[in-house]
């Protein structure tokens, strides 16, 4: 079994996607904006196998939370989901270290798909 780290600052769509991963089979841990992501994530970092991250988050931005726990772990994947495209914003979170992009809203077909290409890391 798997933990995602799931962060985004959106309650109804993370409460949505929720239900996705644990149907999926998928331990969630969740976090409502990137301090907390980043707090969750220095206390869980042995158990997260992936992290989705929001883009756009008030606050710390989706670039800013990447870097910092990409700085705690560069072996976790992280996967950036957006419902915007702009591609300066995709590129600097690329450039800090995301694994993979998908864009918002996606259905479980999609999630599962891209979770496929996510290189994870090999040792905890």
């Amino acid at each position: 079994e798997e933990t995602i780290l799931l962060v985004d600052d959106d309650d109804l769509y993370r409460r949505s996607c929720r239900r996705m991963l644990d149907r999926t089979g998928y331990r969630v841990l969740e976090a409502a904006n990137g301090a907390e992501a980043i707090r969750i994530f220095e206390r869980e970092r042995e158990n997260v196998d992936v992290v989705i991250l929001d883009s756009r988050m008030p606050s710390l931005s989706g670039t800013d939370v990447c870097r910092a726990i990409a700085a705690i772990d560069p072996r976790v994947p992280i996967l950036v989901v957006s419902g915007y495209s702009e591609v300066h914003e995709l590129d600097a979170i690329a450039n800090e270290g995301a694994s993979g992009f998908l864009p918002k809203p996606f259905d479980a077909k999609h999630f599962l798909e891209a979770m496929s290409r996510l290189e994870r890391r090999t040792a905890k």
